[in-house]
């Protein structure tokens, strides 16, 4: 779920649905709703009701059996896994970066 959905807590949040009786045994639904909703105001996030509806089709076509997302898992997993090595090296190009121009300015990290 988005950041800044709950008064709570401003991070992104996961719920957890488990079935003994599904399906489709030994699968897992994820689903990323991390860039749905609205925010309402500076500190509240609201998912529209479009957002909800698109969450709620994707569970119940999983639960149903007649989700597909078309990609076979190890070609997924691999262009993830590879996509996050690409984001890890960003990552340490922009720390590299901060440290440098933190230095310059006399905060040696």
């Amino acid at each position: 779920m988005p950041t800044q959905l709950f008064y709570t807590t401003q991070i992104p949040v996961s719920f957890w649905f488990i079935a003994k009786n599904k399906k489709q045994k030994g699968k897992t639904l994820f689903i990323d709703a991390r860039k749905m909703g609205t925010m309402v105001t500076r500190k509240l996030r609201e998912l529209t009701d479009e957002d909800i509806q698109k969450i709620v089709d994707t569970y119940n076509a999983f639960v149903d059996g007649t989700l597909e997302d078309g990609e076979p898992f190890e070609e997924k997993m691999g262009r993830l896994t590879a996509e996050l090595l690409e984001l890890f090296a960003k990552s340490h190009e922009l720390e590299n970066e901060i440290r440098k121009w933190l230095g310059a300015i006399g905060y040696e990290l």
